[in-house]
């Protein structure tokens, strides 16, 4: 028979297993909804920035996100001991983690600009650049819709050379970025007939961003087709009523 841990008897126990329940988690999603809510109102009249210093880089929303990753993690430790039928279920949790430290990593560590360049233009690093290459406008062409100025698609020629001075040439396109060492280099538009703008962006938390999504809908199908799911709390005995010969109830703890 397994052994069951008994989350009830120390008190640093039971604050565990309040801190890992429903009753605490839901506030604090309702307060991280409220501030998710003024942060993109903010996003939409003020501006982007403004919503990054006045709501997500501010210190009450990293405490919030601290406390869902703190009821997530016990959440997942008050079951102990695991079994198999908890797969989908520890699943999710860590991928909910993985998401918001995530976030957190591209809120601190993503690199964003704009170059603007006009043909035969060369942007080069510099000790206020982070960007560790260089990169030229060769050529510049922008495809009109028929009888109209109006662009119908644009695309850049560019040649790039890393630090170690190797160089390549690429087209960059309209929503088909180039992606070189962990940099992407989009098309973010133009001036006139022969002046690219490009967005060049580093952002060290999409790929883990990525593989906590993939996991987390892992995670929810595993939960919604597994038979052997339990909606109980696994790492404490189930307390069920049985009746004696004499019809009383009798209260048994199970396990």
């Amino acid at each position: 028979m397994t052994h069951r841990l008994d989350w009830h008897k120390a008190r640093l126990d039971r604050t565990f297993l309040f801190l890992g329940s429903i009753r605490f988690a839901v506030p604090i999603l309702i307060l991280t909804i409220g501030a998710l809510i003024y942060g993109t109102l903010i996003e939409s009249t003020i501006g982007a920035a403004k919503a990054r210093s006045i709501v997500y880089g501010s210190w009450w929303f990293v405490v919030l996100m601290t406390l869902i990753c703190l009821t997530l993690i016990l959440a997942v430790v008050t079951r102990y001991p695991w079994r198999k039928k908890h797969t989908g279920f520890i699943l999710v949790h860590s991928s909910l983690i993985v998401i918001i430290v995530s976030g957190f990593l591209s809120f601190l560590l993503r690199v964003d600009g704009t170059i603007t360049l006009t043909e035969g233009m060369r942007f080069s690093a510099t000790a206020s650049s982070p960007v560790p290459f260089t990169i030229e406008l060769v050529d510049f062409r922008k495809m009109n819709y028929p009888g109209s100025t109006i662009a119908m698609a644009y695309e850049s020629d560019v040649l790039i050379t890393d630090s170690n001075g190797r160089s390549h040439t690429q087209t960059i396109r309209m929503n088909n970025p180039h992606k070189f060492n962990g940099w992407k280099v989009y098309q973010a538009g133009f001036e006139g007939s022969n002046t690219a703008i490009l967005l060049v962006t580093k952002d060290p938390g999409l790929l883990p961003m990525y593989v906590g999504c993939t996991f987390l809908c892992l995670g929810i199908l595993i939960m919604y087709y597994s038979k052997a799911y339990s909606r109980g709390h696994p790492g404490i005995p189930k307390v069920s009523i049985a009746r004696s010969k004499n019809t009383k109830k009798v209260l048994t703890c199970d396990g």
